[in-house]
Parts: structure tokens; sequence; C-alpha cells
């Protein structure tokens, strides 16, 4: 008879596993979508879109007439649209040509469902593709803010030849770092409909993102931009890289920023030093009154560190 007790027990147990089991694929299948949404590539409202390795992509030229060096500028996310960017960094067109370019299914580019190509390998090459149309005549500078300098050191890799300058502003490591963060807690976590999951981040933007700003009056930075949810998910969390070996061998003058205790976890000063330590001759700059955003946060000191550093390239 005891026997016959235990198996109803036994059976209480095994579903509460099965449950907490099937709980936790639920969460993990929320936060690291399979398939991302689908949209068009969106130049209503500005913009011009191109179409660069199968893939319908989101630009903005500005200054296309100048015959300076170049600037091609990329967002972080990985996966948000460039916009957050655009009014820092508008002086830079005074006498360079800037492009600002929403990479393969990110920010207003064209999105598909399967992301399968989208690695930072491909982010780099269709770059390239992009250079060798717009300006095949000259070497360029990239700039590029947080996670858009995976791309950047990708580039280097591959296309160090084309390589005048580059400018990072807040980027992640040289390797993958794995970041532990609370913000579900506080959020809840993204809808299954990955159209609605786009929404929610960009809902969310504020609680995901506010403290990382030291000067809270500049958050609204943030308000417009658009993100893939799934590709972010998939380049922070399943596509690794080590760039460590590559930036040693760069040979070209090279701005590292950061900012200062508002910083995030994979974005620190630490990880800039580290940079600056493997590209010769590269200049680190510690904004110690700004975020992750010290563009917005402290943009005439940024605008000043900024046009010195570029100082080298008329």
């Amino acid at each position: 008879m005891s026997g016959v007790r235990r198996q109803p027990k036994r059976l209480f147990i095994i579903a509460i596993f099965v449950c907490i089991f099937l709980i936790m694929l639920g969460l993990y299948r929320s936060m690291m979508p399979r398939l991302g949404a689908e949209q068009s590539c969106d130049t209503s409202s500005d913009g011009e879109s191109i179409a660069i390795n199968g893939h319908i992509m989101w630009i903005k030229v500005l200054n296309r007439e100048s015959k300076a060096t170049p600037i091609y500028v990329l967002g972080g996310g990985p996966g948000f649209s460039t916009n957050y960017l655009e009014k820092s960094l508008r002086f830079l067109a005074k006498d360079h040509p800037v492009i600002f370019f929403d990479g393969r299914c990110s920010g207003r580019s064209e999105y598909t469902a399967d992301l399968s190509d989208c690695t930072f390998q491909n982010y780099a090459k269709d770059l390239e593709v992009l250079r060798s149309r717009l300006t095949s005549d000259r070497k360029i500078i990239i700039l590029s803010h947080s996670s858009g300098a995976i791309t950047a050191m990708a580039y280097a890799d591959a296309y160090w030849n084309q390589l005048q300058g580059m400018i990072f502003i807040s980027p992640v490591g040289y390797k993958t770092k794995v970041k532990y963060s609370d913000e579900y807690l506080h959020t809840g976590f993204p809808p299954f409909n990955q159209k609605y999951a786009n929404v929610w981040f960009e809902t969310n933007l504020d609680q995901l993102y506010g403290k990382y700003f030291a000067n809270k009056e500049v958050e609204g930075v943030l308000k417009d931009i658009r993100v893939n949810y799934a590709l972010m998910m998939k380049n922070e969390g399943k596509d690794h890289y080590n760039y460590k070996h590559s930036l040693r061998q760069i040979q070209v003058p090279t701005l590292i920023i950061s900012g200062g205790k508002r910083e995030t976890p994979i974005t620190g000063s630490k990880e800039s030093k580290k940079l600056a330590e493997l590209i010769a001759g590269s200049t680190y700059y510690r904004f110690n009154h700004s975020g992750h955003f010290s563009f917005a946060e402290e943009p005439q000191h940024f605008k000043r560190v900024v046009n010195q550093f570029m100082a080298q390239f008329f």
C-alpha cells in the first residue's frame, strides 16, 4: 500500500518540474525568438532605400557633393535605427559626406523573418558594397555607437585597406561579453508576436536605458527609435565574435570615447581602454559627466573632441 501512496506524490513532483520547464522554455522563447517580424523599408519620412546582397536597406546621405573623407554612421542595438544619432552628428556634414546606414533587418530597413544571414561578417560585407557604390574613390571613416562597434571591427578585419579612420562611441568590447540584467523584472517579458515585441521594446526605452543617462534631460533622444528586437537578441545572445588579433593589426587613426559611471555593463571605460591598447596610435577620451550617450549629454564638449580628431583628415 505504501508504494501506491508514493506514486501520486512522485507524479505530482514530476508535474511540477514539467510545468517549471515549460514556463522556462516559454520565457526563453519570448526573450530569444527564433524568427523576427517582417517589414518593408520605410522611407516615408526621409532617407532612401538601396538593395545590397539581397536585402533592402535604409540610408541617408548628408553633403553628398563633398569630396572630403566620407563618414559612415553605424547605430547600436544591434538592430537600432540611426535616427537617434543624426541631430548630434550633423555638424560633421559641414565638411564631409555623412552616411547614416540602417543595416540589414535593422531600424528602418526591410526586415525578413529568417535572420540566419544577419551576422556581423555580413554587415561588414554590406557596408563595403555601400562604400563601393557611393564613395568608391575614397577611403572612409566609420563612426559607430555601442554595439555598432562590432560591425566596425568586422569591417576593419576584412577591409582594413579601405579605412581612413574610426570613431568608437561607448563601444562594446572586442569580444563577446554576456550581459546580465534585471530589466525584465521591471518591464515584463516581450510578446511572442515579434511585431508587437518591437513596439514593446520601443515603448519601454525609458525603463531599459534610463539608468544609462547621466543627464536625464536628454533621454528623449531615443523616443523615435526603431528596433528589430529578434535581431538584437540573436546578435547579442547567439552570435559570438573576437577581434583581438585583427585589431592589433590595425594602424589607422582611431578615437575611442566612453562615458562615465553611467555606462552600460558592457561598454564602460574598461572595455574602451582595452580597445585603445589593441589599436596602435588610438586616442581614448572619457566624458565623465555622460552615460552611454555622450553625443547628446555633452554635445558641445563632444563636438570639440571629435572636431579635434577630424582635423587630421583635411
